[in-house]
């Protein structure tokens, strides 16, 4: 009989988010607040789930008190229903204890709001199935998954959606540019046309009339033919200097290209031809300072005239007068150069 309560009312909650809440909005506001601070689901939302946990855990993985159960069935009525009424719980049989309990376990609860009736069926079940509080837990955590799961998939087909139409502008703007250009085009070859079939109007009319004398229709076919065969050879010559100026173009390019390439090549070279030329002129005064300091510090020291004189001069003259080639005579106020090989 309890069970069948419980499904009924189960059955009902289904539904509560569209049933008239007794006890004020502002009070039910409140206690969404505080649930969703606790629990993190509305009040609402988390009395479903407890009613779905009793439901399926009752006398399986929990098991209740007689006085519990009692409490939680009559929440249960207190929600689906309101105060005690007659009509939606008849009158039961003396020896129907366990009816009576029930009737008496509702009606003991008076004018009790249906939000706090929810809410006190939150509490007394969390009370005695500590096994609840992982239950509604795991389904949090599953229900932020597929929100994040759904945010994520919004989020993809927004990209999506806000990519296709990005492709769909671009797509947009190159077809009026191409339309643009076309336009263009066309106009730019009006222009062109008109402009050659005026200068060959004249030579074009009397060249037809030769070929086809005394008939305008071929005249005009002719002309029509002429002009655009004319108009064909000009946009090749057109097309042939675009070509060669490109190419012109490329070419200066390229040979700009060659000549900063072989300014980079030889300003290293030049730059190693400088410093080469600073080290050794550097290096010249640096060693003409060492040989200067050199001169000053070695210069040899001149010996007495005694000590470099032969002591036997006497000797020395006259054996120098035996020899004619030796002696050289020198007269009054003349002067001679001698050089003298030293062997």
């Amino acid at each position: 009989m309890a069970t069948n309560d419980l499904d009924a009312a189960f059955n009902l909650s289904v539904n509560i988010n569209g049933a008239d809440t007794k006890g004020g909005g502002g009070e039910g506001d409140k206690d969404d607040g505080e649930t969703m601070k606790k629990w993190g689901f509305t009040l609402e939302k988390l009395y479903k789930l407890a009613l779905k946990f009793y439901k399926e855990k009752d006398g399986k993985a929990i098991h209740l008190t007689y006085q519990d159960k009692l409490k939680l069935v009559a929440y249960t009525k207190q929600v689906a229903h309101g105060k005690y009424r007659t009509d939606v719980s008849p009158d039961v049989g003396f020896l129907d204890v366990v009816g009576n309990d029930r009737r008496l376990a509702w009606q003991g609860l008076g004018n009790m709001a249906k939000e706090a009736a929810m809410s006190e069926f939150v509490v007394r079940l969390d009370a005695a199935c500590p096994q609840f509080k992982a239950y509604i837990q795991a389904h949090k955590a599953e229900e932020d998954e597929r929100a994040r799961i759904r945010q994520e998939e919004d989020e993809k087909r927004r990209r999506e959606q806000e990519e296709k139409e990005r492709q769909r502008q671009e797509e947009e703007a190159a077809r009026q540019q191409q339309e643009l250009e076309k336009q263009r085009q066309y106009q730019q070859e009006l222009q062109i046309r008109a402009a050659l079939n005026q200068q060959t109007a004249i030579q074009f009319r009397q060249y037809a009339e030769q070929q086809c004398p005394g008939n305008k229709e071929q005249q005009d076919s002719l002309i029509q033919q002429l002009q655009e065969q004319h108009f064909g050879q000009y946009m090749q010559q057109i097309y042939q200097q675009q070509l060669l100026h490109q190419q012109q173009q490329h070419q200066q390019l390229e040979a700009q290209q060659q000549k900063e390439h072989e300014k980079e090549q030889t300003a290293p070279n030049q730059m190693t031809a400088v410093e080469n030329h600073v080290e050794t002129t550097n290096g010249g005064e640096a060693d003409d300072e060492y040989d200067g300091e050199n001169d000053k510090i070695l210069s040899p020291v001149i010996l007495p005239a005694s000590i470099w004189t032969k002591k036997n001069i006497v000797e020395f003259k006259q054996s120098v007068k035996g020899v004619k080639e030796s002696v050289i005579r020198i007269g009054s106020l003349s002067s001679a150069t001698v050089s003298l090989v030293l062997l």
